[in-house]
């Protein structure tokens, strides 16, 4: 079983594969996230703040991985940065979907990356690789352009799915409780809490820079994402926050993904 690096000193091997066969495309129609905060018993609140219980999982994967893989040094997570990846079995809150090759020719899903935002009260998510080709003026989003504030942003393709979605990647505590919670340090809000981001930034209270953009969303049916899985569409992978930071934009990292699940190209 083969350990594999996504950036420098932090990532673990693949745990299990699936048969690739049929698929289905995620659905269409009015996909508009809002802030409410709607979360399961395991998708409770736990304030952004406290001790981040995926960087706890992943530390106990990289010790199994380190003492199955006996010819290579032992992996370890990188606390400082959150640049660390691992397979999953079934998607959650704040995974990465990563399309595998059963994808290949499909022009809108062909090697994406999708963070899960949220699983309830169904599966959405955005694509985070796709680089922008225009501003938010320049694409004409009305609800974000209204904060002016943001207008010469880059505007990413998030899915086809109708909606306008934001990430914060921050750490400070102005934006706990205030935005939906993916992750410890990365939070999403959509139209109706447009004004609020806009309000935090000329407050100080977040930095522009920690503020992403994005067109669409992806949406899936009941039991639909777990088909898709099973059927080989997708590779479900957890990560830390600066991996979702990296992937933003960056069309390659799906490439450094896939070789942690240990799929090439043949």
């Amino acid at each position: 079983m083969e350990v594999s690096g996504f950036f420098p000193s932090s990532s673990f091997a693949k745990v299990g594969q699936r048969p690739a066969n049929k698929w289905r495309l995620p659905c269409a129609g009015n996909g508009a996230i809002t802030c409410t905060n709607m979360k399961s018993s395991d998708e409770e609140d736990t304030g952004g703040m406290q001790t981040d219980w995926r960087s706890l999982r992943a530390r106990l994967v990289a010790a199994e991985q380190s003492s199955l893989v006996t010819s290579n040094p032992p992996h370890t997570i990188s606390t400082t940065n959150n640049k660390w990846a691992h397979t999953l079995h079934a998607p959650e809150k704040g995974c990465l979907l990563v399309a595998t090759h059963s994808l290949d020719g499909v022009h809108i899903f062909e090697r994406t990356v999708i963070l899960i935002l949220t699983l309830i009260p169904t599966p959405t998510g955005i694509i985070l690789n796709r680089p922008s080709l225009m501003s938010i003026k320049e694409a004409n989003s009305t609800s974000i352009a209204s904060a002016n504030l943001f207008s010469e942003q880059p505007l990413l393709f998030g899915g086809p799915v109708d909606s306008e979605v934001f990430l914060v990647s921050s750490k400070k505590p102005g934006v706990v409780g205030v935005f939906d919670e993916v992750m410890n340090g990365v939070y999403y809000g959509g139209r109706e809490s447009v004004g609020c981001a806009a309000e935090l930034v000329r407050r100080d209270a977040i930095d522009l820079k920690e503020l992403k953009f994005f067109d669409g969303c992806c949406q899936w049916e009941d039991r639909q994402l777990g088909d898709e899985i099973a059927s080989g569409c997708w590779n479900v992978v957890a990560c830390g926050a600066g991996v979702v930071e990296r992937c933003v934009g960056r069309e390659k990292t799906w490439e450094k993904l896939m070789r942690i699940v240990g799929q090439r190209k043949s």
